[in-house]
C-alpha cells in the first residue's frame, strides 16, 4: 500500500479567507451542514499539504471528512477527502502529538 503525498503542516494560516459562492454551494452539497459555515469549518480544520490540489492552502475538516481549498485569499471549493488521505492525515497528526508529548 503506497502512502499518499499529503502531510499535516504545523504552522497555522492566521487569516481566515472569505469563501466564494461556489465554495459555499459545495460545502452545503458535500456536507449537508446548514448550521456551520465554510469559514467556521476552515477555523476548525487542520492545515494540510495536498500537492495535487493546486491551490495556496488546504485544510482538512475532520467532522465532515472534507478538504477546504483556498487560493487568492478565498476558499474556492470543498472536496470529499479520500479515505487514504484521511488515514494519512490522522497518522501524521497523532505522530506529531506523540512527538510533542515525548519532548515535554
Amino acid at each position: 500500500m503506497s502512502v499518499p503525498d499529503i502531510a499535516t503542516i504545523s504552522e497555522p494560516w492566521a487569516q481566515v479567507p472569505g469563501a466564494s459562492e461556489h465554495a459555499r454551494l459545495r460545502w452545503l452539497q458535500r456536507t449537508g451542514c446548514f448550521d456551520l459555515t465554510v469559514e467556521a469549518a476552515w477555523r476548525q480544520g487542520v492545515h494540510v499539504r495536498v500537492p495535487h490540489a493546486h491551490c495556496a492552502q488546504t485544510r482538512y475538516h475532520e467532522p465532515t471528512g472534507t478538504l477546504l481549498l483556498a487560493d487568492g485569499g478565498r476558499i474556492i471549493t470543498v472536496l470529499h477527502a479520500r479515505t487514504q488521505d484521511i488515514v494519512a492525515i490522522q497518522q501524521r497528526r497523532h505522530a506529531a502529538i506523540s512527538k510533542v508529548s515525548a519532548d515535554e
